[in-house]
């Protein structure tokens, strides 16, 4: 809440195990200091991304804010608070849900999967904060950032490694070259 800010507030968690086997009520308390400060921005991480057809991507929301007393911004992850959307760019059409979606579900908040089996027209990836927890009312702040999924794998390299022994594990690194863009790497 708006009138929360700068203030401390206790919270209390109370186990009544008498409802779990006749053991005594337990509780603990601790101090939750509300912090003073404004949110200056939004991200979208990762910036500006290619996927491959049929391969998925979770985004982050990344919010700034800064303090009245610090010159130091802090970085907090806004992505459950986040409603996701997908523009075609340049209009306001929502994509082909059959070609690619984002999730609003709770745990896979702004994940993105790419059900295409071919390159699709770039794609915005937007972030909206709003005052309503199901995405719907007015917005209070918003990011985007752009998403194209192209490429095909046209090659798959294993970097060799020294022969191990029985019982030995060893890190492997998978570098799969794209035919739409550089490498990647799928370690």
């Amino acid at each position: 809440k708006p009138d929360a800010q700068g203030k401390t507030t206790n919270i209390v968690a109370t186990f009544d195990q008498g409802l779990a086997g006749g053991g005594p009520v337990v509780s603990g308390q601790a101090p939750l200091n509300v912090l003073d400060a404004t949110l200056e921005s939004l991200d979208i991480r990762p910036a500006d991304t290619h996927i491959l057809p049929g391969t998925a991507l979770r985004y982050l929301a990344v919010g700034t804010y800064q303090q009245p007393d610090s010159d130091q911004p802090l970085l907090f992850d806004l992505s459950q608070a986040t409603h996701w959307l997908l523009q075609v760019s340049g209009t306001n059409a929502a994509p082909d849900a059959d070609l690619v979606t984002i999730s609003n579900t709770v745990g896979s908040q702004g994940v993105v999967i790419s059900k295409t089996d071919g390159p699709t027209a770039p794609i915005d990836v937007i972030g909206q904060l709003t005052d309503q927890p199901d995405g719907t009312g007015a917005v209070l702040n918003q990011a985007s950032t752009t998403l194209s999924i192209d490429g095909v794998l046209s090659a798959l390299t294993i970097q060799d490694q020294a022969p191990i022994g029985i019982g030995q594990t060893v890190q492997l690194f998978a570098t799969a070259n794209l035919t739409a863009w550089d490498t990647e790497d799928l370690s």
